[in-house]
């Protein structure tokens, strides 16, 4: 009951990290897309990879805020 606890606290102070990332991202969504073209991107494509990092910040937040405990995955080594 703890380990949960503790691993459901652990997860929604992840997501809230990334979701604190989405409102600077939004509220100056062209300077920030003129800065991802300033690396030589040019500005529509810059444009739609904002678009979609913030879809995925959102989407990835929520989902990790809902995860459970993580599936054991099999070592090979």
């Amino acid at each position: 009951m703890t380990t949960d606890l503790i691993d459901r606290f652990g997860r929604l102070a992840l997501a809230a990290m990334f979701i604190n990332a989405v409102p600077g991202k939004l509220t100056d969504f062209g300077g920030t897309v003129s800065r991802i073209a300033a690396k030589g991107i040019p500005a529509p494509v810059a444009g739609a990879l904002l678009a979609a990092a913030i879809v995925l910040l959102i989407l990835g937040s929520f989902f990790l805020g809902l995860g459970r405990t993580p599936v054991s995955v099999p070592h090979f080594c």
